[in-house]
């Protein structure tokens, strides 16, 4: 029979793995405009964490539960909710992050828990509910700016144009709009670049992997897609986010989301719902323009 610390344990963990485990904790993976090697590596069909013991970073998250509702997150004395409980930081909580380390993992193939200072204390929380994003309350139609003006074809074939005031795509083919929809676009830090490019590489079941140092806050897990869409050969792409449930104006700007998680944008791609990417894919050829604008 389970003691009562057991089951709390328990419980303590049942609800972080329901918090991480969604895609909506992925609050980092917000597919970045490179690549780079990592070491977290497959082996035997699994991710496997490489990744040693950090030194100090000093910067600054918030507590996200990942859009499930809850109010707080667990800390933790090590990085492992097999280690002893230490307190409860709320949703929305500063903290200050000065270490890493690989653990226990509960949203695969995400290995890392940060070594924290929060009011309530020092200790370990699961890194895919910290944010580095500030808290923020209003709703992504609240934080949009005006709306700009529609990107017009490119020639009399077929173009990709895409709003970053709107945050929406067009895919006309001559003058005729043959698909258009909601997308997330960079955010401040990372914006998407104006201009008018063309489709390089069409990538299936493409996973990016973070450029950034886990010590940073720009770092995220490994995050795969269906599709991606290469437009500028240093890296942007358009291309799904399954880890994004929702898009258009002001989802690229720090918001509040109403499942009450505070998102901003990508890292520079032009995130899509899969309905898109699924559309685009087969439409379009290499070479097809792609156009930009405010």
């Amino acid at each position: 029979m389970a003691t009562g610390g057991t089951t709390k344990r328990m419980q303590r963990r049942t609800f972080l793995k329901a918090a991480a485990g969604l895609p909506a904790a992925w609050l980092a993976a917000q597919a970045a405009p490179a690549l780079a090697d990592t070491a977290i590596v497959q082996q035997g069909g699994q991710y496997v964490s490489t990744y040693t013991a950090g030194g100090a970073t000093g910067w600054t998250g918030y507590a996200n539960a990942g859009g499930v509702g809850y109010s707080y997150i667990y800390l933790y004395s090590a990085p492992s909710t097999d280690s002893a409980w230490l307190a409860n930081i709320p949703v929305n909580q500063a903290l200050t992050v000065y270490a890493y380390a690989p653990g226990e993992i509960l949203a695969p193939p995400n290995p890392l828990w940060y070594n924290v200072s929060a009011p309530q204390g020092s200790g370990w929380v699961y890194s895919g509910l910290v944010s580095n994003i500030p808290p923020v309350t209003l709703p992504a139609a609240m934080v949009a700016p005006p709306p700009g003006p529609i990107p017009a074809p490119v020639g009399n074939g077929r173009s990709i144009g895409i709003s970053l005031s709107r945050q929406h795509l067009w895919a006309y083919d001559g003058g005729g709009v043959a698909w258009d929809a909601d997308v997330t676009t960079g955010e401040p830090a990372k914006p998407t670049p104006t201009g008018l490019y063309a489709i390089q590489v069409k990538i299936p079941n493409f996973k990016f992997i973070s450029p950034f140092p886990p010590g940073s806050p720009f770092w995220y897990p490994d995050s795969p897609t269906h599709y991606a869409l290469q437009f500028r050969t240093d890296g942007f792409y358009i291309h799904d986010a399954p880890w994004r449930p929702y898009y258009g104006p002001g989802t690229d700007l720090p918001h509040m989301d109403p499942d009450g998680t505070v998102r901003a944008g990508s890292h520079g791609c032009v995130n899509t719902q899969l309905a898109t990417i699924n559309f685009l894919v087969p439409w379009t050829s290499i070479g097809t323009p792609v156009r930009i604008i405010y």
